[in-house]
């Protein structure tokens, strides 16, 4: 040691050697070049390993001491090394904590500086995990939440964070605490739980049902709401009754775009700047929401959030709010509690198990403010090793260690001797499925085939495909399927399910979509082939996560197409083509054109011109070559090939 430059930062009371005697019994490192930060969560020090530094310090049997230039000295825990991520970066660290320098010297410290501190640290490594989500935990039990306090917690599946919400309940028992999240099936389930542990405190409530309230206190009735579809739009708004579909639909989509942004509050300019084109009708549209005329909950969210209404409602009647399912949330709602509400807010969920971006969730981690603490929770009490492993491996970003007491294995197509649960990504696949397996299952079935036989009829009945905004209504491929059925196969079909089904208590087989299974479990929990893991990730994920004990795949999962990119025929209309006007007998005479053409050239009618091209055609009406190339998917070829024959029909309207 280098007791010069030991003098040269402090005045000693004793004399150099005294000092050295003190040395000589442990080691005092210079660390003041080090990175190195006081963490204020856990009150403890990490230092960047200094690789120069490992002989002496593995082959110390002395305690080892930090000099960091500044009033605080450390003592260093050098046995092990620990991956984290500190400010953005990923660093290798020694753990320590801080001392008191007259514990080992008798000195007078003439330093002034404190050693610089960071809020919070995020373990990468499953030696840091382990140390860090007890001291999370802890710290969240312990902390005295603060009015504009915004804390939140990204917590791996099977982490228990329900089970963490309600003991905050208990502990923070003198505070009225605001539970809400999207989910209804969520809102029972935690009711059922704070009934049963008798809390008191804690209110759980959905979004809507909370808005719904704000509603009626800011306008003194009850609203009759009503969800705005392509099938009554026209009730309201006259001039769109005898349009097609597709139309309606887009100014549906258009208006429910505008209630659920939070730029703009003037429908003009959204219409202008966003939709790119403005006819009136969204203006109109919006009108009828201020009188009432028509109240959705997207427009009453629009409402409550353009007018302030929350301010000072929510803070004067709760204490705190507790947000569930973050990783899926609402941008009107994220706006509403963070500028309308003072009162402690605390955000949980599973940035993995975002699965409902195709409903325009956004995911609240990544939008709140840089003030607010984000926390994680690292241990699955749900799913046992090796499987906790091998799923940590397969996903980026995926930190998660087992607490569980079970071991739990990931299988490929093994036989199963017990009950156990079966996860779909469609319905399509779950049908074929259910027909082929005896001693069935399947969740919100009568309601499911309901909804097929309505939606089979309505596609029977229609000459005209589903466009791709109809079908990612579903979120899945089975709309698509249905079309590919006669009347007789889906009867046939479902004729054979029923003959399999049986009481929930006597299956042998449980069968859910991996969306409506999400946040339960289960001891066998098999895995369809259906998932395409490469566009669909954290689907695969919920999926994975959801079983205790056997975790059984169809098959190797591969990276599977089945999106409805892939869908032939079907229209893809953009908000600019519906607000202009399609001139339809000009359409009809185009797409008869196209079939005697397809059929006297024997090829498909979209290798002449696809849907999009006849409408763009309809809607501009070239007179001459040069206006017809100017229509997007018409070159030269097509030009030469059928340009004489369109311009013929065209120049007749």
């Amino acid at each position: 040691m280098d007791l010069s430059k030991l003098h040269d930062y402090f005045t000693f009371n004793d004399t150099i050697e005294n000092v050295e005697n003190y040395i000589n019994r442990n080691i005092i490192l210079d660390g003041s070049k080090l990175y190195i930060r006081r963490i204020n969560i856990g009150n403890i020090v990490i230092c960047e390993v200094a690789y120069n530094w490992n002989y002496l310090i593995q082959n110390s049997e002395e305690e080892i001491l930090l000099y960091t230039g500044c009033k605080e000295l450390v003592t260093l825990n050098y046995e092990k090394m620990y991956r984290i991520e500190v400010e953005g970066n990923i660093k290798k660290v020694w753990l320590g904590e801080i001392v008191e320098w007259n514990e080992y010297f008798d000195i007078k410290i003439n330093l002034n500086n404190n050693l610089k501190c960071t809020q919070s640290i995020n373990a990468r490594c499953e030696e840091s995990m382990e140390i860090f989500d007890s001291i999370h935990r802890n710290f969240i039990n312990k902390y005295k939440f603060k009015n504009n306090d915004i804390m939140a917690i990204k917590s791996v599946a099977g982490s228990g964070k329900t089970t963490s919400l309600l003991k905050l309940s208990k502990i923070h028992k003198d505070k009225k605490i605001l539970y809400l999240a999207f989910n209804k099936n969520l809102i029972e389930e935690i009711k059922d739980k704070i009934y049963d542990q008798n809390i008191k405190n804690l209110e759980p409530r959905t979004f809507d049902s909370l808005i719904r309230q704000i509603f009626i206190l800011q306008n003194n009735f009850e609203p009759n709401i009503i969800s705005l579809r392509p099938q009554n739009i026209g009730e309201f708004i006259p001039y769109l009754s005898d349009k097609y579909y597709n139309v309606k639909n887009c100014y549906v989509k258009g208006i429910n775009k505008f209630c659920n942004q939070i730029e703009f509050t003037n429908p003009k300019e959204f219409a202008n700047k966003v939709l790119k084109k403005n006819n009136g009708l969204i203006e109109e549209i919006w009108q009828k929401m201020l009188d009432h005329e028509i109240i959705t909950f997207d427009s009453m969210r629009k409402f409550v959030e353009m007018n302030n209404w929350t301010k000072n409602i929510i803070d004067e009647k709760y204490d705190m709010i507790f947000i569930d399912e973050a990783q899926d949330f609402d941008n009107v709602m994220l706006k509403i509690l963070l500028e309308d509400t003072t009162i402690p807010k605390l955000f949980v969920g599973d940035s993995k198990q975002a699965i409902y971006e195709w409903k325009g969730s956004i995911n609240a981690f990544e939008k709140l403010p840089k003030s607010a603490l984000i926390l994680e929770f690292y241990s699955t009490f749900r799913i046992g090793n090796p499987a906790c492993k091998e799923i940590s491996d397969k996903f980026n970003d995926c930190w998660m260690i087992s607490k569980s007491k079970n071991k739990t294995y990931i299988y490929h197509d093994i036989e199963i001797n017990d009950n156990y649960v079966y996860l779909f990504r469609s319905w399509k696949k779950l049908l074929q499925t259910a027909r082929n397996i005896n001693d069935i299952w399947i969740y919100s079935y009568d309601k499911q085939v309901k909804l097929i036989r309505n939606l089979h009829e309505k596609m029977s009945k229609s000459k005209r495909k589903l466009s791709k905004d109809e079908l990612n209504q579903f979120g899945d491929d089975l709309p698509y399927f249905l079309q590919k059925l006669t009347k007789e196969d889906l009867n046939e079909l479902l004729e054979d399910i029923d003959n399999n089904i049986v009481d929930f208590d006597d299956a042998v087989c449980k069968m859910y979509t991996i969306h409506s299974y999400k946040g339960l479990e289960h001891d066998i929990i098999k895995i369809a082939d259906d998932i395409d893991i490469k566009k669909e990730e954290n689907i695969y994920y919920v999926a994975l996560t959801r079983g205790m004990k056997q975790i059984i795949e169809d098959k190797v999962i591969m990276k599977i197409d089945t999106t409805l990119n892939n869908v032939q025929n079907i229209d893809d209309m953009t908000f600019e083509e519906l607000f202009s006007e399609i001139n339809k007998d000009l359409l009809e005479e185009l797409e008869i054109y196209r079939k005697q053409t397809a059929l006297k050239i024997k090829k498909p009618s979209y290798c002449i011109f696809k849907n999009s091209v006849l409408r763009d055609i309809s809607i501009k009406i070239p007179k001459t070559k040069e206006e017809l190339l100017k229509i997007n998917g018409i070159g030269e070829g097509k030009l030469n090939h059928y340009g004489n024959d369109i311009l013929f029909i065209t120049n007749k309207y």
